[in-house]
């Protein structure tokens, strides 16, 4: 027998997996433009600098383990450097 309130609970997580995912998208979205502008301007694709001012915003305002957000950036920025250097194949 299943219990309503965690068949409840995992519909709320569902419609936060949803928008979660395509809040990544647009995110990816924005990377290949920000590709495309780099590529004109001829500026490196990664950006170590911004990359850890981003971490280190997240990890002071955000109530979650440092350990955590530093694994969700590294597929976050691995992702989005794949799609520039894709974009400057093209």
């Amino acid at each position: 027998m299943k219990n309503k309130k965690i068949i409840d609970l995992r519909k709320k997580i569902d419609k936060i997996d949803r928008k979660l995912f395509n809040l990544l998208e647009k995110r990816l979205d924005l990377c290949k433009k920000i590709a495309k502008e780099k590529i004109k301007n001829n500026f490196k694709i990664k950006d170590s600098k911004r990359e850890k001012n981003l971490i280190k915003d997240k990890i002071r305002n955000f109530n979650l383990r440092k350990e955590f957000i530093n694994k969700i950036y590294k597929i976050i920025f691995d992702e989005s450097k794949n799609l520039q250097k894709n974009e400057k194949i093209l």
